[in-house]
């Protein structure tokens, strides 16, 4: 929902992670961006989460992995 993202992306905003610039297209609306900061955040955490996903799913056949990825859209 839109207060839970814009309350998250203030705090990231906060720690440095992210930039905020008001969005010229749409006034009612900012862009974001991740700073160097960010950049070298994601670059540490993005392998280990794939990782991690990845060894979660080795047990799976991919028509399980397809499946439970149409479960989890119907959620929505």
């Amino acid at each position: 929902d839109k207060v839970t993202v814009s309350r998250a992306a203030a705090t990231l905003v906060e720690r440095g992670l992210i930039a905020r610039t008001p969005n010229t297209a749409d006034q009612r609306s900012h862009l974001l961006a991740l700073t160097g900061a960010g950049k070298a955040l994601y670059g540490e955490v993005a392998p280990k989460a794939l990782e991690l996903e990845r060894r979660i799913f080795a047990r799976f056949s991919r028509a399980e992995i397809a499946q439970l990825t149409q479960m989890l859209r119907r959620i929505d």
